[in-house]
């Protein structure tokens, strides 16, 4: 689940999506933050006329201290301290 190829079990014992987390919207995806009590992923949703395809990324570490943004066809994710840069498709 770490290399954020397609699957259709986006949320995985993880809820949702974070109440406290925007959801992003960069290239052809909804981005948003899904968490527990002690992990968390960032979910993609891209829809298409042909096909819905999900991508999560598990690799939230701070479900209480994380922010996601995008721009210039980057999603961003500020989780603690480490920031992370994913691609846009």
């Amino acid at each position: 689940m770490r290399t954020g190829k397609p699957s259709d079990r986006v949320y995985a014992g993880l809820v949702a999506c974070d109440p406290h987390s925007p959801l992003v919207v960069q290239g052809n995806g909804f981005w948003s933050v899904a968490v527990d009590r002690t992990e968390g992923g960032v979910d993609v949703l891209s829809p298409s006329p042909e096909n819905e395809t999900t991508w999560v990324f598990r690799i939230v570490k701070n479900p209480d201290a994380y922010w996601i943004t995008a721009d210039a066809d980057r999603a961003f994710l500020l989780d603690g301290t480490t920031l992370t840069a994913l691609p846009v498709f």
